[in-house]
């Protein structure tokens, strides 16, 4: 995916590389797709180098990366006419829970540490 991204932006029309990057970078779900990718690279790093008292912070950047992939994902479906409105239904009725449910989780692995 990352391969991917570097070629979307070298390929883009623009003359120097400083304004291939700031075309690539004007679009907000590009900005979204290189944050989950950065951060998807920090969670393998923290894996291998943290050591067990701490892995909950590996654990949790996975997590981050995995909602932020299905929010791309997601967003994939809101051109499709048929099922663009069945997502947006869903994720209206995950949001409440999700949101709660990892500010506890996140709340009581402070309180642990």
């Amino acid at each position: 995916m990352i391969i991917e991204e570097m070629r979307q932006i070298l390929t883009r029309d623009a003359m120097s590389m400083s304004h291939k990057f700031t075309s690539y970078f004007a679009n907000v779900w590009n900005k979204f797709d290189m944050l989950a990718h950065g951060l998807f690279l920090i969670s393998i790093l923290l894996r291998f180098t943290v050591s067990e008292a701490h892995f909950h912070w590996p654990r949790m950047s996975y997590c981050l990366t995995l909602s932020m992939y299905y929010v791309r994902f997601m967003q994939a479906f809101y051109v499709e006419k048929n099922i663009g409105p069945k997502v947006i239904m869903v994720r209206r009725m995950v949001s409440g829970p999700v949101v709660i449910a990892s500010g506890d989780h996140f709340i009581s692995i402070i309180k642990s540490s």
